[in-house]
């Protein structure tokens, strides 16, 4: 009857969602392990073509919740979960793994690990190889070879990586710096550490877009790191849709559509290709291509907020204000400090011409956001309304906050010309 036993599933019957390992080892500090297992495996099994494993941001919204299978596979659309725990203690690692059936909660397979910490990717391999045979019938050659590129063989280069990876999720300036440390930590040790390469140039990318450098230093830093993955990785959708990141910094918008156009085509399922796609897309004022993206991530992530933001702040322009705030109250509902759903209420209310209501979303998202971006993002509301006077003195705060190399500032001054 196969995992699926006729459960119907969005992302089809050879689909899994892995869900946070839970961390048994007593000690807060090694959650970043047990959740770094967790991402690892949905990595690995994310790379066999015949799999579909719903993404991380929606597999980890279960984290500490309790629900059932069912609910769990209806809301990811998947045939099946997997699950498990993590205990360290110094050298000794055991670990549990199991693979749930959503249509009825039965268990298909599961296993205890006993081993020593360097056995790690061992057991890794282990489990995504018993999950992919459980959830396709069998391991074929492409999916033999999927699962058999491993990140790296440094067990502390591996810990770098997946403290650096999680630090870059919550998408703040000191949040990004701190990743960069651990990826830099991370790559020192395995120079041939593909993911942590490309999460450190993204990384980058995060903290060009916050101000912290401009797009020359973007570029300085990312061109060779993404040189080098390429010598070992030909091919790289990812790399592909980076360097068209770095042809939009710089400029050249025509190589940027070709290289994203590419990446896209090469990996259609992969949220951060797409993420890239619909930034390109929005800044070339290309709304209806930036929605298929968007749409498309929100498919992919279902509760993932930044899809929904991004879909609220694209249906701004085209004057679906109602359906933008449906949308930027179920980024909100998912995470209440989210950014862009914050700010896609803030241009529906401009929008609607409501002033007061626009400034107050434009000054909470200041308030829990003091970047340079915030503050020309209060400009411009003020600047369409017309109050120049007011909408140059927040031009002068965002100075004030990035005197150098303020991306936003220069965009708006372009705008006002």
């Amino acid at each position: 009857a196969g995992v699926a036993a006729g459960a119907p599933a969005r992302l089809g019957p050879a689909s899994a969602a892995v869900l946070p390992f839970e961390n048994l080892s007593g000690v807060k500090g090694d959650e970043y392990f047990s959740d770094g297992m967790s991402d690892t495996l949905l990595d690995r099994l994310s790379q066999v073509p015949q799999l579909r494993i719903a993404a991380r941001t929606s597999s980890f919204a279960f984290k500490g919740k309790s629900a059932s299978a069912a609910e769990i596979g209806a809301a990811l659309g998947v045939a099946a979960l997997v699950e498990g725990s993590v205990q360290r203690q110094g050298d000794e690692l055991r670990i549990g793994a199991e693979l749930i059936r959503v249509a009825d909660g039965t268990r298909v397979w599961s296993k205890q690990y006993d081993r020593k910490a360097k056995d790690l990717f061992a057991i890794q391999d282990e489990i995504a190889a018993a999950v992919t045979q459980e959830l396709v019938g069998r391991l074929l050659p492409s999916s033999k070879a999927a699962l058999a590129r491993r990140g790296t063989n440094d067990l502390q280069a591996y810990q770098d990586y997946i403290q650096g990876h999680q630090a870059m999720t919550r998408v703040s300036l000191d949040s990004l710096q701190h990743a960069e440390k651990l990826l830099q930590s991370a790559v020192a040790r395995d120079p041939n550490y593909t993911a942590a390469l490309l999460d450190l140039v993204q990384c980058w990318g995060g903290e060009y877009n916050a101000g912290a450098f401009g797009p020359d230093e973007f570029l300085r830093r990312a061109t060779p790191v993404l040189d080098r993955v390429e010598v070992t990785d030909p091919g790289n959708a990812r790399v592909l849709a980076l360097r068209g990141y770095l042809a939009q910094a710089r400029g050249d918008y025509e190589l940027a559509r070709t290289l994203i156009t590419r990446a896209v085509a090469l990996a259609p399922d992969d949220y951060g290709i797409r993420i890239i796609a619909a930034d390109f897309a929005a800044m070339t004022g290309d709304v209806e291509a930036e929605l298929v993206h968007v749409d498309r991530m929100i498919a992919l992530d279902p509760l993932n907020p930044l899809g929904f933001g991004q879909r609220a702040t694209s249906l701004v322009p085209l004057g679906r204000l109602d359906e933008a705030e449906t949308s930027a109250r179920r980024a909100l509902k998912l995470d209440p400090g989210n950014l862009v759903g914050m700010t896609a209420m803030a241009w529906a209310a401009l929008a609607r011409h409501d002033l007061a209501g626009g400034m107050a979303w434009m000054l909470k998202i200041y308030g829990s956001n003091i970047d340079p971006s915030a503050a020309v993002d209060i400009a411009m509301g003020l600047d369409s309304l017309q109050e120049y006077g007011a909408a140059d003195a927040w031009m002068a705060e965002s100075r004030r906050v990035q005197p150098q190399d303020n991306l936003y500032a220069d965009q708006y001054d372009v705008q006002r010309l």
